[in-house]
């Protein structure tokens, strides 16, 4: 089979990514032995492929595939590239991103710790990438309820994203998201209503409402509207969100079900 069939199937992706997890993890898992023998199994464009697998199993909830994958491919980068590489950092992210949904938060601060370390070293403190290291640090720290060790790491990162990234785009958004979050949580409702408010405007321009990402912050907002006591308002988002998550999604998705619950 030529080498265009594993791209084609690789190319198709593109149109789930975010939509269906499931079926870009049927489409790179057909992909990936086909690459194997058009490619060089330790080639970059090989471990992309394996990256990509291993992000879908983890959306799709295929924890224990995803940690094998990133297992391999972590060790992988360290053999060809080297524990200064920024790709291996990039690795140890989504790795120890699973072992934070598995619970394993030891494991998964360690990795996440090695991360900007490296990251500090082969890019510097100001670059994107340390950012979004630190922000996923921080939110292990939020899921462990470290409140106030969150709040310094989310502060980070949104100052570093607006001077390097700009202040309207989707992942300085993602950070103030991050952050409102973090205050409806403990109680500081006002701030968080701010800080969702921004990242609303940002992911609308940014994607339009039709996206995952909004419609993630717009759930929140229905939440915090609750919190505050503010039910008219929380019930017109809080149905927004459903009914955005069924135009994306359809009716069975688990985001909808959610949606449903809330």
């Amino acid at each position: 089979m030529s080498g265009q069939s594993w791209k084609t199937l690789y190319d198709s992706t593109e149109l789930y990514w975010e939509k269906d997890w499931d079926k870009c993890v049927a489409l790179l898992e057909e992909a990936l032995p086909l690459a194997a023998i058009d490619m060089n199994p330790k080639s970059r464009n090989y471990m992309v492929l394996m990256n990509d697998l291993g992000l879908a199993y983890l959306e799709s909830g295929n924890y224990t595939q995803a940690k094998d994958l990133f297992v391999d491919l972590v060790q992988l980068k360290k053999d060809l590239l080297g524990i200064n590489s920024a790709e291996y950092a990039a690795s140890l992210v989504n790795l120890a991103g699973i072992y934070a949904d598995l619970g394993e938060y030891d494991q998964a601060e360690s990795l996440y710790l090695e991360s900007i370390s490296n990251y500090k070293v082969s890019l510097g403190d100001q670059h994107p990438d340390y950012a979004t290291a630190v922000q996923h640090l921080g939110q292990l720290y939020e899921a462990q309820a470290r409140y106030t060790q969150a709040e310094a790491l989310y502060l980070n990162a949104i100052n570093i994203r607006k001077f390097a990234i700009g202040s309207f785009h989707p992942n300085y958004a993602s950070s103030l998201f991050s952050l409102g979050r973090l205050y409806r949580k403990i109680g500081d409702y006002e701030k968080s209503k701010a800080f969702f408010e921004e990242a609303l405007s940002i992911y609308e321009k940014s994607y339009g409402q039709l996206h995952p990402s909004y419609t993630n912050a717009t759930g929140e907002m229905g939440v915090l509207m609750q919190s505050m006591g503010q039910y008219t308002l929380a019930e017109a988002y809080l149905t927004q969100t459903l009914n955005l998550r069924r135009n994306i999604y359809g009716n069975q998705h688990r985001q909808v079900a959610e949606a449903q619950n809330n």
